[in-house]
């Protein structure tokens, strides 16, 4: 693996390429504050300023009105990427709107059988839509879909590198916890610097000098 080094920049010249989930938030958003610390950096495309990674953390930090954010830097179209789906797990599910089939770019687990919503057919418009009806459902994200079939699973097929770029230049963002990307080469360190330290620039960069 790459050890990259970690940099500061104003958290005003990037920006996340998906939405934020409330809930998630304010349960990070405890935890951090709960810790004085962020534990580690926000992944950065260099060329866009795009966050790969972080979109909460970000969230989190630009509200609170920090100048300056802790970042891993990255060539986002020629670093070995694999982006992946978060999985949505649900209590119940409210199907209106959605019409199944058998095919499309998402699918859903009923008691351990799965069916496509083949309309909306593109994977973006279908968890907008399904996380917009299905927000008082939703028990958690995860990176596997479980075996446990007294739950609803929502999985789907990932954007490629391309279309991220695309989505994030043209303004629009995908859903929440959409996109999670896996970087084979490089590492990405635990930092645990202190939230004061991201009040400026200058005592960013200080602190960073001495990790």
């Amino acid at each position: 693996m790459k050890n990259k080094k970690v940099e500061a920049l104003y958290i005003k010249d990037i920006a996340p390429h998906e939405e934020y989930n409330e809930a998630h938030l304010k349960h990070l958003k405890n935890i951090i504050l709960r810790e004085g610390i962020l534990r580690r950096p926000i992944l950065v495309d260099e060329e866009t300023g795009m966050i790969i990674d972080g979109t909460h953390r970000y969230t989190i930090l630009e509200r609170m009105g920090f100048e300056a954010v802790p970042a891993l830097t990255v060539d986002y179209l020629e670093e070995e990427i694999v982006i992946m789906p978060w999985n949505r797990v649900y209590s119940g599910f409210d199907s209106r709107g959605l019409e199944f089939g058998s095919d499309g770019e998402v699918r859903i687990y009923f008691n351990g059988k799965a069916t496509h919503v083949s309309k909306p057919y593109r994977s973006n418009d279908a968890i907008k839509h399904i996380d917009t009806i299905n927000a008082d459902r939703l028990i958690k994200y995860v990176r596997h879909i479980p075996e446990e079939r007294e739950f609803i699973v929502v999985t789907y097929k990932p954007p490629s590198r391309y279309e991220v770029i695309e989505i994030f230049k043209s303004g629009l963002r995908f859903p929440p916890k959409f996109t999670r990307h896996i970087i084979k080469n490089i590492e990405i360190p635990e930092i645990n610097i202190p939230l004061l330290d991201l009040i400026s620039i200058y005592r960013l960069e200080k602190r960073l000098s001495k990790v």
